[in-house]
């Protein structure tokens, strides 16, 4: 669903930022996908927070295990 411009919610990037520090203490990918700079731009969707890309994906037990197996 695509959301009007004039219509969108500002994201709070302190808020995600509190999410990326709680994954990354207990060991949990972090996936953050997009959000608007402001209510009338275009979505920023290349995962980048602070300078960093914070799109990490969770390993999956079947590919470590092909991996290491």
């Amino acid at each position: 669903m695509s959301v009007k411009k004039g219509e969108r919610r500002l994201m709070v990037l302190d808020w995600v930022r509190e999410v990326g520090a709680h994954c990354t203490a207990f060991g949990v990918p972090h996936f953050f996908k997009l959000y608007y700079k402001n209510d009338q731009g275009l979505p920023r969707e290349d995962g980048v927070l602070d300078g960093q890309v914070r799109q990490a994906w969770p390993q999956s037990p079947h590919l470590a295990e092909k991996l290491t197996g």
